[in-house]
């Protein structure tokens, strides 16, 4: 009876393992392997049981008439936290996501502020200044928006009418 990824509790007739185990049983004899989920391991990482070898859901009896292995299969899951910041929000909301997946931030400034970039940490995290933008991932992730008061700024030419460029962008 194991685990996979392996180090994940698990127990047999109602003794906790950790690791892999060998029973030596009678044939048909019966007994019960189940397991927890969520499983934490350390901060911003947890197991979500998803499967055993055998069908069986998470807490079930198993009476093998042959050697047999029984595996419990967990996905990894890592902590996405959104901070807040004052004159905004952000979204999705401080949450779970399987490990590999992207997943896309929003920065939503409150009225007469604007979005200012963002400050990520972790293994796949985001900093920038897209809105939206996407974080992988590959570890715990914490993403923090930023917002700043928006100023209005009136650009002419003199005398009126001449051509200017602002951004990139041709006005006249």
């Amino acid at each position: 009876v194991s685990t996979n990824p392996a180090g994940r509790a698990f127990t047999v007739d109602d003794i906790e393992y950790t690791s892999a185990q060998t029973f030596h049983w009678d044939i048909s004899s019966l007994h019960t392997i189940s397991t927890t989920s969520p499983q934490s391991t350390g901060v911003g990482t947890r197991f979500v049981w998803e499967s055993w070898s055998d069908d069986g859901t998470m807490s079930h009896d198993v009476s093998p008439e042959t050697s047999t292995s029984y595996v419990a299969t967990f996905t990894t899951q890592y902590q996405l936290t959104m901070q807040t910041a004052a004159n905004g929000t952000a979204s999705p909301p401080t949450g779970w996501f399987d490990a590999g997946a992207t997943v896309s931030i929003t920065a939503t400034p409150d009225a007469g502020f604007g979005f200012n970039g963002w400050t990520g940490t972790g293994s796949g995290s985001y900093s920038g200044w897209a809105n939206p933008a996407s974080v992988k991932m590959n570890a715990a992730v914490t993403e923090t928006p930023a917002f700043s008061g928006n100023v209005t700024v009136v650009v002419k030419s003199s005398p009126a009418g001449r051509s200017f460029l602002v951004d990139g962008t041709t006005y006249s």
